[in-house]
């Protein structure tokens, strides 16, 4: 399979998760996160342009959080390796991925706890 990131990709290190807009359910948990969008492990297939949201509680100088969210697009969805679970690309939205400004603080965080 060809590479086609175009960003560094970093595993998460505190919680990330991926709720249905309207619902507020979650649908699945971040995997790995990067400039321009992340992958996420669900029990459900998603829909190609399905638009979900993102929320994750940012760790903070001090031992603080901040919950933050932000809207994300639904680019692939992959059955996993393991039974009954499914592999999801999901792009940031609204923005520029490079430019997206929770993207770049999760980043940073990953950063400074790596």
């Amino acid at each position: 399979m060809e590479e086609r990131r175009r960003h560094e990709r970093f595993a998460t290190v505190f919680p990330a998760e991926v709720t249905d807009r309207e619902t507020g359910r979650i649908v699945g948990l971040v995997a790995d996160i990067s400039a321009g969008g992340l992958m996420l492990r669900a029990e459900k297939p998603l829909g190609r342009g399905r638009i979900l949201r993102l929320v994750v509680e940012l760790p903070l100088a001090g031992g603080e959080k901040r919950t933050t969210g932000i809207e994300v697009r639904v680019r692939w969805c992959e059955e996993d390796l393991e039974p009954a679970t499914y592999v999801v690309g999901l792009e940031f939205t609204g923005t520029t991925p490079a430019g997206c400004p929770l993207a770049k603080d999760l980043l940073r965080a990953l950063k400074d706890l790596s």
